[in-house]
């Protein structure tokens, strides 16, 4: 995996983490939605594709999640698409 996304310290970048990143997305939300979030994290995009990103991000995310939560990461079956997809049928009402 890209180390980039999980360490930007390691090119002198003061900046968290795709782990530490998604740790703090969830402590953003009320405390009652935590434990699903943890069990609900997908990934889309065209970097969602790098080999072993799932695996690692789901690792680094154990570490970081209260030992009880299940943590769960899944890849958006066509991650490029995904996101987009996801907002038109949105905006579609």
């Amino acid at each position: 995996t890209p180390e980039l996304l999980f360490r930007p310290s390691d090119i002198g970048l003061d900046q968290a983490g795709l782990a530490e990143l998604v740790a703090q997305a969830v402590s953003a939300t009320m405390p009652d939605l935590h434990e699903a979030l943890y069990s609900n994290v997908l990934l889309t995009g065209g970097n969602a594709l790098f080999p072993g990103l799932k695996d690692r991000l789901e690792a680094d995310l154990r570490q970081l999640a209260p030992i009880d939560y299940t943590v769960q990461v899944r890849t958006a079956a066509d991650p490029i698409l995904a996101a987009w997809r996801g907002a038109s049928h949105f905006a579609d009402g």
